[in-house]
């Protein structure tokens, strides 16, 4: 385990030098190294995926917080099916709730005060056997 988590960590120090010139991030999930954009400022999460239609394979979007709260989520203007982590200040994940596309009047909000929210592709966290309480890694 000891060894893997060591070059898991080689392949994620590559993946950041090679990706930071893209804007991107890598995240790992579940010891799944996934590549994300960043919205950490106001309008960068009011935005977030909006208007896209297409979201790469193990690729998503990470909403940073200045603080843990309760902070609402919903899918207006956006046409990609989504599902959404939320993750507690522990860094591991509290809830997750799949999102209809441009469903302006449901609103997607943890049980507990979250610091990070991680958008995905509908199904990618069942699907790779990702639930509440695994764990995210992720610089801050």
């Amino acid at each position: 385990m000891k060894k893997a988590f060591c070059i898991l960590t080689a392949v994620v120090l590559a993946v950041m030098f090679i990706t930071g010139a893209f804007g991107l991030r890598p995240v790992i999930v579940k010891n799944r190294l996934i590549l994300v954009e960043t919205a950490a400022t106001s309008a960068q999460r009011a935005r977030g995926l909006m208007g896209r239609k297409h979201l790469g394979k193990d690729r998503g979007m990470l909403f940073v917080f200045e603080q843990p709260d309760r902070y609402a989520f919903w899918m207006k203007n956006t046409q990609l099916p989504l599902s959404i982590a939320f993750i507690g200040p522990d860094k591991k994940i509290t809830d997750i709730y799949r999102m209809a596309p441009l469903l302006e009047d449901r609103r997607y909000r943890p049980r507990c005060p979250a610091g990070w929210a991680l958008e995905m592709n509908q199904g990618w966290f069942a699907e790779n056997g990702i639930e509440s309480g695994d764990r995210i890694w992720f610089s801050p």
